[in-house]
Protein backbone atom coordinates (compact mmCIF):
# COMPACT_ATOMS: atom_id res chain seq x y z
CA UNK A 1 0.00 0.00 0.00
CA UNK A 2 1.36 3.44 -0.53
CA UNK A 3 1.69 6.19 1.65
CA UNK A 4 0.28 9.81 0.82
CA UNK A 5 2.82 12.23 1.00
CA UNK A 6 0.89 16.02 2.42
CA UNK A 7 0.02 18.18 -0.57
CA UNK A 8 2.00 20.64 1.35
CA UNK A 9 5.30 18.93 1.53
CA UNK A 10 6.26 19.71 -2.57
CA UNK A 11 5.80 23.61 -2.10
CA UNK A 12 7.56 23.24 1.39
CA UNK A 13 10.52 21.91 0.16
CA UNK A 14 10.38 24.69 -2.65
CA UNK A 15 9.96 27.64 -0.40
CA UNK A 16 12.56 26.02 1.64
CA UNK A 17 15.12 25.78 -1.37
CA UNK A 18 14.63 29.40 -2.40
CA UNK A 19 15.01 30.72 1.17
CA UNK A 20 17.91 28.51 1.59
CA UNK A 21 19.58 29.46 -1.76
CA UNK A 22 19.04 33.38 -1.10
CA UNK A 23 20.42 33.07 2.26
CA UNK A 24 23.43 31.00 1.44
CA UNK A 25 24.25 33.61 -1.24
CA UNK A 26 23.98 36.70 0.95
CA UNK A 27 25.79 35.08 3.89
CA UNK A 28 28.87 34.87 1.38
CA UNK A 29 28.37 38.42 0.77
CA UNK A 30 30.73 40.08 4.18
CA UNK A 31 33.20 41.54 1.67
CA UNK A 32 31.42 44.05 -0.54
CA UNK A 33 34.26 46.46 0.59
CA UNK A 34 37.40 46.76 -1.26
CA UNK A 35 40.55 46.29 0.54
CA UNK A 36 42.87 49.36 1.03
CA UNK A 37 46.51 49.58 0.56
CA UNK A 38 46.95 51.09 4.23
CA UNK A 39 49.63 49.66 5.59
CA UNK A 40 51.74 51.91 7.21
CA UNK A 41 50.06 53.80 10.11
CA UNK A 42 48.03 56.89 9.74
CA UNK A 43 49.60 59.70 11.66
CA UNK A 44 48.55 62.84 12.84
CA UNK A 45 49.70 66.18 11.19
CA UNK A 46 49.03 67.80 14.01
CA UNK A 47 49.85 67.26 17.75
CA UNK A 48 47.36 66.75 20.05
CA UNK A 49 47.62 67.31 23.43
CA UNK A 50 45.23 65.33 26.71
CA UNK A 51 41.86 66.50 26.28
CA UNK A 52 41.59 67.43 22.52
CA UNK A 53 40.06 65.82 20.42
CA UNK A 54 42.02 64.09 17.10
CA UNK A 55 39.95 63.58 13.78
CA UNK A 56 41.56 60.81 11.27
CA UNK A 57 40.32 60.27 7.47
CA UNK A 58 38.63 56.82 7.13
CA UNK A 59 39.79 54.27 4.31
CA UNK A 60 37.66 55.66 0.85
CA UNK A 61 34.94 53.06 0.90
CA UNK A 62 34.09 51.15 -2.40
CA UNK A 63 31.17 49.02 -3.20
CA UNK A 64 32.61 46.14 -5.69
CA UNK A 65 29.54 44.58 -5.47
CA UNK A 66 26.30 44.62 -7.77
CA UNK A 67 23.93 45.60 -5.25
CA UNK A 68 23.97 48.77 -3.43
CA UNK A 69 24.45 48.96 0.35
CA UNK A 70 23.66 51.37 3.30
CA UNK A 71 26.28 52.01 5.87
CA UNK A 72 25.17 51.60 9.91
CA UNK A 73 27.93 52.43 11.48
CA UNK A 74 31.73 52.68 11.49
CA UNK A 75 33.68 52.24 14.46
CA UNK A 76 37.46 51.21 15.32
CA UNK A 77 38.05 47.36 15.69
CA UNK A 78 40.85 47.92 18.33
CA UNK A 79 41.80 51.07 20.48
CA UNK A 80 44.49 51.72 22.68
CA UNK A 81 44.26 53.10 26.12
CA UNK A 82 44.64 56.83 26.12
CA UNK A 83 42.41 57.34 22.82
CA UNK A 84 38.42 57.51 23.09
CA UNK A 85 36.66 56.70 20.29
CA UNK A 86 34.13 59.47 20.05
CA UNK A 87 32.12 58.66 16.82
CA UNK A 88 32.38 59.20 13.08
CA UNK A 89 30.51 61.60 10.86
CA UNK A 90 30.69 62.08 7.14
CA UNK A 91 31.48 65.67 5.30
CA UNK A 92 31.41 66.57 1.35
CA UNK A 93 34.65 65.90 -0.28
CA UNK A 94 36.59 69.22 -0.46
CA UNK A 95 37.45 71.16 -4.28
CA UNK A 96 39.10 69.45 -6.26
CA UNK A 97 42.50 71.79 -5.45
CA UNK A 98 42.13 70.46 -2.13
CA UNK A 99 42.43 66.91 -1.20
CA UNK A 100 41.00 66.18 2.84
CA UNK A 101 43.58 66.72 5.42
CA UNK A 102 44.80 62.90 6.78
CA UNK A 103 43.98 63.85 10.36
CA UNK A 104 43.28 67.38 12.41
CA UNK A 105 42.90 68.37 16.17
CA UNK A 106 40.44 70.37 17.72
CA UNK A 107 42.67 73.61 18.06
CA UNK A 108 43.74 73.63 14.64
CA UNK A 109 42.34 77.04 12.76
CA UNK A 110 41.83 75.56 9.58
CA UNK A 111 39.04 77.09 7.69
CA UNK A 112 37.94 73.40 6.44
CA UNK A 113 37.95 72.07 10.38
CA UNK A 114 35.71 69.20 10.99
CA UNK A 115 34.19 71.26 13.86
CA UNK A 116 33.61 74.40 11.17
CA UNK A 117 32.07 71.86 8.49
CA UNK A 118 28.56 70.41 7.69
CA UNK A 119 27.75 66.55 8.59
CA UNK A 120 25.95 63.65 8.59
CA UNK A 121 25.49 60.66 10.75
CA UNK A 122 27.19 57.65 8.98
CA UNK A 123 23.81 55.80 9.61
CA UNK A 124 21.73 55.57 6.88
CA UNK A 125 23.91 56.29 4.13
CA UNK A 126 23.83 55.16 1.09
CA UNK A 127 26.49 53.29 -1.27
CA UNK A 128 25.81 52.81 -5.19
CA UNK A 129 26.91 49.23 -6.77
CA UNK A 130 30.07 48.77 -7.85
CA UNK A 131 30.95 52.95 -7.11
CA UNK A 132 32.89 54.97 -4.58
CA UNK A 133 31.42 56.67 -1.84
CA UNK A 134 31.00 60.08 -2.91
CA UNK A 135 32.02 61.92 -0.07
CA UNK A 136 34.79 61.39 3.64
CA UNK A 137 34.19 59.89 6.94
CA UNK A 138 36.34 61.15 9.90
CA UNK A 139 36.17 59.03 12.97
CA UNK A 140 36.55 61.30 15.72
CA UNK A 141 38.87 60.37 18.95
CA UNK A 142 39.42 62.37 22.40
CA UNK A 143 43.05 62.15 23.49
CA UNK A 144 42.38 61.03 27.31
CA UNK A 145 46.75 60.25 28.10
CA UNK A 146 49.93 62.29 27.68
CA UNK A 147 51.24 59.07 26.50
CA UNK A 148 52.84 58.42 22.94
CA UNK A 149 52.08 56.55 20.56
CA UNK A 150 48.74 55.70 21.15
CA UNK A 151 46.91 53.59 18.32
CA UNK A 152 43.89 52.36 16.83
CA UNK A 153 43.78 49.73 14.57
CA UNK A 154 41.23 48.60 12.14
CA UNK A 155 38.12 50.46 10.85
CA UNK A 156 34.87 48.23 11.32
CA UNK A 157 32.32 48.96 8.65
CA UNK A 158 28.63 47.72 8.98
CA UNK A 159 26.27 47.61 6.54
CA UNK A 160 23.10 46.61 4.72
CA UNK A 161 23.05 44.71 1.89
CA UNK A 162 20.56 41.84 0.75
CA UNK A 163 18.95 40.35 3.68
CA UNK A 164 21.02 41.39 6.67
CA UNK A 165 24.12 43.81 8.09
CA UNK A 166 27.26 42.33 7.96
CA UNK A 167 30.18 43.56 9.10
CA UNK A 168 33.50 43.99 7.26
CA UNK A 169 37.12 45.21 9.03
CA UNK A 170 39.06 47.58 6.95
CA UNK A 171 43.47 47.37 7.50
CA UNK A 172 44.26 50.73 8.64
CA UNK A 173 46.12 52.02 11.66
CA UNK A 174 45.92 55.76 13.05
CA UNK A 175 48.72 57.01 15.43
CA UNK A 176 49.00 59.96 17.48
CA UNK A 177 52.66 60.02 17.58
CA UNK A 178 53.90 63.62 19.42
CA UNK A 179 52.55 65.30 22.29
CA UNK A 180 51.26 68.90 21.88
CA UNK A 181 53.15 71.06 23.64
CA UNK A 182 51.41 74.02 25.77
CA UNK A 183 53.06 78.03 25.36
CA UNK A 184 56.00 77.76 27.51
CA UNK A 185 56.37 74.06 27.86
Amino acid sequence: MRKHRPKWLPAAALLALVVGGAWFSDHLNGSSLAETDAVEPLTGSSAPRQGEDVYFLAPELANKSRQPLELKAIAPKEVQPGLEFVGARVYQKPDRRDAAAPSWTTRDSAENSPLKLRSEPVGGQQLAAESTFDRVIYLRYKVTSDQRPLRSTGVEVTYHRGFRDHTQVLPITFEVSQRGQLPGE
